[in-house]
Protein backbone atom coordinates (compact mmCIF):
# COMPACT_ATOMS: atom_id res chain seq x y z
CA UNK A 1 0.00 0.00 0.00
CA UNK A 2 2.91 2.37 -0.19
CA UNK A 3 2.00 3.40 -3.45
CA UNK A 4 -1.48 4.25 -3.05
CA UNK A 5 -0.04 6.53 0.34
CA UNK A 6 2.46 8.10 -2.00
CA UNK A 7 0.10 9.13 -3.99
CA UNK A 8 -2.29 10.75 -1.15
CA UNK A 9 0.49 12.44 0.32
CA UNK A 10 1.84 13.90 -3.14
CA UNK A 11 -2.13 14.64 -3.80
CA UNK A 12 -2.08 16.82 -0.20
CA UNK A 13 1.14 18.43 -0.64
CA UNK A 14 0.30 19.79 -4.11
CA UNK A 15 -3.59 21.38 -3.81
CA UNK A 16 -3.56 20.69 0.26
CA UNK A 17 -6.85 18.55 -0.54
CA UNK A 18 -7.12 15.17 1.19
CA UNK A 19 -7.61 11.97 -0.67
CA UNK A 20 -9.42 8.71 0.45
CA UNK A 21 -9.23 9.72 3.93
CA UNK A 22 -10.77 12.71 5.99
CA UNK A 23 -8.11 15.62 6.39
CA UNK A 24 -10.00 17.11 9.05
CA UNK A 25 -7.89 15.27 12.11
CA UNK A 26 -4.90 17.27 11.50
CA UNK A 27 -3.84 18.72 14.32
CA UNK A 28 -3.71 22.53 12.35
CA UNK A 29 -7.02 24.16 10.69
CA UNK A 30 -5.86 24.99 7.17
CA UNK A 31 -6.81 29.06 6.25
CA UNK A 32 -5.65 30.49 3.18
CA UNK A 33 -4.84 34.00 5.61
CA UNK A 34 -2.36 34.64 2.61
CA UNK A 35 -3.19 34.06 -1.22
CA UNK A 36 -1.49 33.22 -4.19
CA UNK A 37 1.75 31.93 -5.07
CA UNK A 38 2.91 33.76 -1.27
CA UNK A 39 0.50 31.97 0.83
CA UNK A 40 1.81 28.59 -0.85
CA UNK A 41 5.11 29.26 0.02
CA UNK A 42 4.32 30.03 3.31
CA UNK A 43 2.19 27.36 3.60
CA UNK A 44 5.33 24.83 2.16
CA UNK A 45 5.79 23.38 6.00
CA UNK A 46 1.85 22.65 6.73
CA UNK A 47 1.58 21.21 3.59
CA UNK A 48 4.72 19.00 4.23
CA UNK A 49 3.41 17.75 7.58
CA UNK A 50 -0.10 17.46 6.27
CA UNK A 51 1.06 15.14 3.11
CA UNK A 52 3.40 13.07 5.74
CA UNK A 53 0.13 12.53 7.99
CA UNK A 54 -2.39 11.12 4.90
CA UNK A 55 1.31 9.26 4.24
CA UNK A 56 0.78 7.26 7.28
CA UNK A 57 -2.79 7.01 7.55
CA UNK A 58 -3.16 5.56 4.27
CA UNK A 59 -0.86 2.96 5.51
CA UNK A 60 -2.32 2.58 8.51
CA UNK A 61 -6.22 2.72 7.26
CA UNK A 62 -5.81 0.20 4.51
CA UNK A 63 -3.87 -2.18 7.62
CA UNK A 64 -7.49 -2.18 9.07
CA UNK A 65 -9.32 -2.39 6.12
CA UNK A 66 -7.09 -5.54 4.64
CA UNK A 67 -7.40 -7.29 8.69
CA UNK A 68 -11.04 -6.99 8.89
CA UNK A 69 -11.73 -8.50 5.31
CA UNK A 70 -8.92 -11.33 5.64
CA UNK A 71 -10.82 -12.23 9.28
CA UNK A 72 -13.96 -11.90 7.66
CA UNK A 73 -13.32 -14.03 5.06
CA UNK A 74 -11.65 -16.62 7.74
CA UNK A 75 -14.83 -16.61 9.70
CA UNK A 76 -16.44 -18.00 6.65
CA UNK A 77 -15.02 -21.01 6.28
CA UNK A 78 -11.93 -20.01 4.12
CA UNK A 79 -8.64 -21.51 3.81
CA UNK A 80 -7.57 -21.59 0.50
CA UNK A 81 -5.00 -18.59 0.01
CA UNK A 82 -6.52 -17.68 -3.45
CA UNK A 83 -10.07 -17.46 -2.23
CA UNK A 84 -9.16 -15.50 0.76
CA UNK A 85 -7.13 -13.19 -1.77
CA UNK A 86 -9.92 -13.15 -3.91
CA UNK A 87 -12.54 -12.24 -1.29
CA UNK A 88 -10.62 -9.47 0.33
CA UNK A 89 -10.00 -7.69 -3.08
CA UNK A 90 -13.37 -7.93 -3.41
CA UNK A 91 -14.48 -6.45 -0.11
CA UNK A 92 -12.25 -3.47 -0.03
CA UNK A 93 -13.87 -2.03 -3.56
CA UNK A 94 -16.55 -1.01 -1.03
CA UNK A 95 -15.74 -1.36 2.49
CA UNK A 96 -18.79 -1.29 4.60
CA UNK A 97 -19.29 1.96 6.21
CA UNK A 98 -18.45 0.69 9.82
CA UNK A 99 -15.23 -0.87 8.27
CA UNK A 100 -14.16 2.28 7.30
CA UNK A 101 -14.89 3.93 10.62
CA UNK A 102 -12.23 1.35 12.42
CA UNK A 103 -9.80 2.31 9.65
CA UNK A 104 -10.04 5.67 10.30
CA UNK A 105 -9.99 5.30 14.32
CA UNK A 106 -6.87 2.91 13.28
CA UNK A 107 -5.43 5.78 11.49
CA UNK A 108 -5.47 8.56 14.22
CA UNK A 109 -4.30 6.15 17.05
CA UNK A 110 -0.89 5.04 14.71
CA UNK A 111 -0.40 8.93 14.05
CA UNK A 112 -1.07 10.03 17.65
CA UNK A 113 -4.04 11.84 16.96
CA UNK A 114 -7.17 10.48 18.69
CA UNK A 115 -10.03 13.10 20.01
CA UNK A 116 -8.98 14.01 23.74
CA UNK A 117 -10.43 13.84 26.53
CA UNK A 118 -12.00 16.42 29.14
CA UNK A 119 -8.89 18.30 29.99
CA UNK A 120 -7.24 17.81 26.24
CA UNK A 121 -10.08 19.16 24.78
CA UNK A 122 -10.75 22.05 27.11
CA UNK A 123 -7.53 23.62 26.32
CA UNK A 124 -8.53 23.52 22.24
CA UNK A 125 -11.44 25.26 23.80
CA UNK A 126 -9.82 27.66 25.33
CA UNK A 127 -7.77 28.09 22.02
CA UNK A 128 -11.20 29.02 20.19
CA UNK A 129 -11.73 31.59 22.41
CA UNK A 130 -8.42 32.88 22.85
CA UNK A 131 -6.56 33.22 19.01
CA UNK A 132 -3.22 34.04 20.96
CA UNK A 133 -3.61 30.98 22.90
CA UNK A 134 -3.65 28.76 19.68
CA UNK A 135 -0.47 28.33 19.43
CA UNK A 136 0.07 25.73 21.76
CA UNK A 137 -2.91 23.69 20.32
CA UNK A 138 -0.44 21.43 17.98
CA UNK A 139 1.38 20.62 21.02
CA UNK A 140 -1.12 19.26 22.78
CA UNK A 141 -2.92 16.36 21.17
CA UNK A 142 0.28 14.33 19.50
CA UNK A 143 2.54 14.91 22.95
CA UNK A 144 -0.85 13.47 25.36
CA UNK A 145 -1.60 10.93 22.73
CA UNK A 146 1.97 9.53 22.70
CA UNK A 147 2.24 9.36 26.43
CA UNK A 148 -1.22 7.24 26.54
CA UNK A 149 0.42 4.88 24.29
CA UNK A 150 3.43 5.24 26.15
CA UNK A 151 1.49 3.99 29.41
CA UNK A 152 -0.74 1.41 28.00
CA UNK A 153 2.52 -0.78 27.10
CA UNK A 154 4.37 -0.56 30.47
CA UNK A 155 3.74 -2.81 33.87
CA UNK A 156 1.28 0.18 35.07
CA UNK A 157 -1.40 -1.12 32.79
CA UNK A 158 -0.91 -4.27 33.53
CA UNK A 159 -0.95 -3.41 37.12
CA UNK A 160 -4.13 -1.74 36.66
CA UNK A 161 -3.00 1.77 37.45
CA UNK A 162 -4.24 3.48 34.53
CA UNK A 163 -7.89 2.81 34.47
CA UNK A 164 -8.95 5.90 36.06
CA UNK A 165 -7.02 7.76 33.19
CA UNK A 166 -8.40 5.31 30.21
CA UNK A 167 -11.93 4.09 30.44
CA UNK A 168 -11.49 2.87 27.03
CA UNK A 169 -8.15 0.43 28.16
CA UNK A 170 -10.79 -0.76 30.95
CA UNK A 171 -13.24 -1.29 28.66
CA UNK A 172 -11.03 -3.21 26.06
CA UNK A 173 -9.26 -6.10 29.26
CA UNK A 174 -12.75 -6.49 30.57
CA UNK A 175 -14.00 -7.83 27.14
CA UNK A 176 -16.77 -4.99 27.03
CA UNK A 177 -15.14 -3.93 23.44
CA UNK A 178 -15.03 -7.48 21.99
CA UNK A 179 -12.34 -10.64 22.59
CA UNK A 180 -9.99 -8.66 19.37
CA UNK A 181 -9.49 -5.85 21.40
CA UNK A 182 -9.12 -7.65 24.48
CA UNK A 183 -6.37 -9.79 23.01
CA UNK A 184 -4.56 -6.44 20.88
CA UNK A 185 -4.92 -4.33 24.77
CA UNK A 186 -2.72 -7.75 26.15
CA UNK A 187 -0.47 -7.84 23.32
CA UNK A 188 0.34 -3.83 23.59
CA UNK A 189 1.01 -4.90 27.62
CA UNK A 190 3.11 -7.70 26.96
CA UNK A 191 5.40 -6.13 23.77
CA UNK A 192 6.00 -2.79 25.97
CA UNK A 193 6.71 -4.40 29.13
CA UNK A 194 9.23 -7.21 27.19
CA UNK A 195 11.13 -4.05 25.34
CA UNK A 196 10.98 -2.47 28.72
CA UNK A 197 13.38 -5.54 30.10
CA UNK A 198 15.30 -5.68 27.81
CA UNK A 199 16.55 -2.15 26.97
CA UNK A 200 17.46 -2.61 30.87
CA UNK A 201 19.43 -5.51 30.43
CA UNK A 202 21.27 -3.93 27.39
CA UNK A 203 21.68 -0.43 29.04
CA UNK A 204 23.37 -2.53 31.91
CA UNK A 205 25.84 -3.78 29.66
CA UNK A 206 26.43 -0.47 28.02
CA UNK A 207 25.12 -0.60 24.32
CA UNK A 208 21.91 1.82 25.27
CA UNK A 209 21.77 4.78 26.49
CA UNK A 210 19.60 7.52 28.18
CA UNK A 211 19.79 11.10 28.57
CA UNK A 212 23.51 10.89 30.25
CA UNK A 213 24.83 12.57 32.79
CA UNK A 214 23.41 16.22 33.63
CA UNK A 215 27.00 17.87 35.56
CA UNK A 216 28.37 19.71 32.45
CA UNK A 217 31.84 18.07 33.02
CA UNK A 218 30.78 14.94 33.45
CA UNK A 219 28.50 14.96 30.66
CA UNK A 220 31.74 16.46 28.50
CA UNK A 221 33.17 13.57 28.81
CA UNK A 222 30.22 11.07 28.54
CA UNK A 223 29.64 12.48 25.16
CA UNK A 224 32.91 11.80 23.96
CA UNK A 225 31.65 8.22 23.44
CA UNK A 226 28.41 8.01 23.82
CA UNK A 227 25.13 9.38 22.51
CA UNK A 228 21.78 10.47 24.34
CA UNK A 229 18.85 7.87 23.78
CA UNK A 230 20.71 5.57 21.27
CA UNK A 231 21.44 2.11 20.43
CA UNK A 232 25.10 0.94 20.33
CA UNK A 233 25.70 -0.70 16.50
CA UNK A 234 28.85 -1.98 16.01
CA UNK A 235 31.29 1.36 16.66
CA UNK A 236 28.37 3.67 15.89
CA UNK A 237 25.77 4.97 17.97
CA UNK A 238 21.89 5.06 16.79
CA UNK A 239 19.12 7.49 18.38
CA UNK A 240 16.27 5.73 19.34
CA UNK A 241 13.97 8.34 21.01
CA UNK A 242 12.16 9.44 17.98
CA UNK A 243 10.55 6.13 17.38
CA UNK A 244 7.30 6.47 19.60
CA UNK A 245 6.19 5.00 21.65
CA UNK A 246 8.54 2.76 21.69
CA UNK A 247 11.06 5.48 21.93
CA UNK A 248 9.86 6.67 25.28
CA UNK A 249 9.59 3.42 27.17
CA UNK A 250 12.99 2.52 25.95
CA UNK A 251 14.17 5.92 27.61
CA UNK A 252 12.36 5.44 30.59
CA UNK A 253 14.16 2.49 31.23
CA UNK A 254 17.67 3.11 30.22
CA UNK A 255 17.11 6.24 32.75
CA UNK A 256 16.53 4.06 35.31
CA UNK A 257 18.89 1.93 34.51
CA UNK A 258 21.82 4.91 35.11
CA UNK A 259 19.95 6.45 37.96
CA UNK A 260 19.92 3.21 39.96
CA UNK A 261 24.09 2.91 39.41
CA UNK A 262 24.21 5.60 42.19
CA UNK A 263 21.62 4.15 44.31
CA UNK A 264 21.91 1.17 47.10
CA UNK A 265 20.12 -1.63 46.46
CA UNK A 266 16.89 -0.77 48.46
CA UNK A 267 16.18 2.73 46.80
CA UNK A 268 16.81 1.63 42.99
CA UNK A 269 13.94 -1.12 43.87
CA UNK A 270 11.83 1.76 45.58
CA UNK A 271 12.24 3.73 42.48
CA UNK A 272 11.38 0.96 39.96
CA UNK A 273 8.24 0.32 42.15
Amino acid sequence: RIPEAAKVSYQYFKDEKSVDMSGKNLEVGHQNAIPGVVGDIVRIPYRALGAEDMFFKTIASRQTLNQLAYREARNMGMTNSFEISAHVKKRLQKPPQDWMQQALDNANYQTAQKELGKIGNSIIALSNRIPEFGFIVPFVRTPTNLIKMFGERTPLAAANLLFPFSQEMKANLSGANGLIARDTQIARMVVGTSLMTMTAVYAYQGYITGGGPKDPQERAIWLQNHQPYSVKVGNSWVQYNRYEPFGTIMGVSADMVAISKSMSEEESSNVAG
